[in-house]
């Protein structure tokens, strides 16, 4: 189909790409595989590209790693983003993961289950819209 790219097996629309020319190489995330060990931040990158850098996304993210509850201004202030923003710059990227591993009580390691769990999630929400994206106009 013209316009419209794969991300891991799922067709992503034009309109949702993110430009990678920004990404330096070594950050830029490549396919894996289920079987391949994955590190917090490839997680982390592959998270932030699925959910568009949508503070909302992070939010939910970070209220499930977290014991408690968090608002999207909670988030924006941990993140030190202007309250009214809706997404996360890319430039941030390397803050969530420090801000993820400083707590000594923390086990990183830990959190990439549930950030692969919200990964999966993002990639069916992806497919779906692919699928149901002609049906709705």
């Amino acid at each position: 189909m013209g316009g419209i790219r794969e991300l891991d097996g799922v067709s992503v629309p034009p309109s949702e790409k993110v430009d990678h020319s920004q990404i330096p190489p070594e950050e830029k995330v490549l396919g894996h595989s289920e079987n391949e060990q994955t590190n917090l931040p490839q997680s982390i990158s592959t998270f932030l590209h699925l959910s568009q850098g949508l503070i909302e996304e992070l939010t939910n993210l970070l209220s499930e790693l977290s014991p408690t509850p968090l608002t999207m201004e909670m988030t924006c202030i941990w993140m030190g983003l202007e309250l009214q923003r809706k997404k996360i710059p890319y430039d941030s990227q390397t803050k969530l993961i420090d801000g993820l591993s400083e707590d000594p009580e923390d086990h990183p390691a830990g959190f990439i289950p549930i950030i692969e769990r919200h990964n999966t999630r993002l990639k069916k929400v992806h497919l779906l819209h692919e699928v149901t994206r002609y049906i709705i106009k």
